[in-house]
């Protein structure tokens, strides 16, 4: 997604003018979010053309914040990544518990900038490929969904619920542009 971050809450019922076009001002297909009073949200329906041109166009009084003040008309050009600029890394993952249920959340995260992950989300226990991600070190973990609720869960004292299942990489990975980093398995612990 494309982001925009402004420095006070506005008027989501507004943005309606914010316009996101390709190089020959066409619009680009898509679905546009606010996310949170200061944040807005554009997700492409496909990925973007990879070193293509791309503006971002604030129409004037399209855009108002909680006060009812418009923005300026503003627009932002920049140009997107090469496509082989990015790597992937990928593994299997294993469970001995043959009877083991939820589907299985496998995460990496660079370690210079932990809050920027990437996750896929695996069915059943098999091979994972996280792609498109810059080059650089990673850590990589997993846990197993058992509860359904889309997070891991630390479990309870009372009534009695055990932690759910979680692993973590044993090292770092190091992705590089244009490579698949294969190879690295693991296993959710024993229950």
């Amino acid at each position: 997604p494309i982001r925009i971050l402004f420095d006070e809450p506005m008027d989501t019922l507004s943005g309606q003018g914010i316009v996101f076009s390709d190089s020959a001002g066409t619009p680009v297909s898509g679905s546009a979010v606010w996310n949170r009073p200061s944040e807005w949200a554009f997700h492409p329906q496909q990925f973007l053309l990879s070193l293509a041109p791309y503006t971002i166009r604030i129409k004037p009084d399209s855009v108002l914040d909680r006060s009812g003040n418009a923005l300026a008309d503003t627009t932002w050009r920049f140009w997107t990544l090469d496509e082989d600029t990015l790597g992937s890394i990928a593994g299997t993952v294993t469970d001995p518990d043959s009877a083991g249920r939820g589907t299985i959340y496998v995460s990496v995260f660079p370690v210079n900038k932990p809050e920027e992950k990437s996750s896929q989300i695996l069915d059943d226990p098999g091979p994972y490929e996280i792609a498109r991600l810059f080059p650089g070190k990673y850590r990589i973990e997993a846990f197993r969904d058992e509860d359904g609720d889309g997070r891991y869960s630390m479990g309870h004292l009372s009534p009695f619920t055990p932690a759910e299942r979680f692993t973590v990489y044993p090292d770092t990975v190091t992705v590089r542009s244009g490579w698949v980093k294969e190879g690295h398995d693991f296993s959710l612990p024993k229950p």
